[in-house]
């Protein structure tokens, strides 16, 4: 969940939107930022790709969280995952699906602005991993303080977190008030 809000941040995103369901298995966020073209859409799900770092230069000038490339990929890998795209100055917008890290399908989609990343079935493909998932109080406990935290530090970006369809964290976006 941090790092997916960091990407959305990164973005230049007003808005940020969770739902989870199924005790964080089950994740979809919506952002309102710059999106992404297809060529990036395709790269963010690659390993160590990074649209962040032109040369070797900018490691030393970072104004964004991340940039080793590794958050969608790593997600992507243990998750039926959807992302999709749409940058402001774009007609089309852009949609992959992955499953298990392999991209299965790709489509231009209307849509409007920003991206939305599903993930479905976190750690289906990893069932050693998924018995180290706590209980759902937990878990949800968790995401909600990571959530909060994000959201203080963003006063300016307005947050809105579902957990099982109940809304438990809204921000308007204008400001610290």
């Amino acid at each position: 969940i941090k790092e997916l809000i960091e990407n959305s941040l990164d973005a230049a995103t007003g808005s940020i939107r969770i739902e989870v369901k199924n005790n964080g298995r089950d994740v979809r966020l919506v952002d309102t930022g710059i999106g992404m073209e297809k060529e990036d859409l395709f790269l963010c799900v690659e390993r160590h790709a990074t649209s962040k770092i032109k040369d070797k230069g900018d490691i030393f000038n970072l104004t964004s969280y991340g940039f080793r490339g590794e958050a969608l990929a790593s997600i992507g890998s243990i998750s039926k995952m959807i992302i999709s795209s749409k940058t402001n100055d774009s007609k089309v917008g852009h949609k992959i699906n992955l499953n298990a890290g392999r991209i299965t399908k790709y489509e231009e989609i209307s849509k409007i602005g920003g991206t939305e990343i599903v993930i479905k079935d976190l750690f289906f493909n990893t069932p050693a991993r998924l018995k180290f998932l706590r209980k759902k109080s937990t878990e949800y406990a968790r995401i909600r303080e990571i959530v909060l935290k994000e959201s203080l530090y963003n006063t300016e970006v307005s947050f809105s977190l579902l957990l099982d369809g109940r809304e438990v964290v809204k921000t308007s976006g204008r400001g610290i008030e």
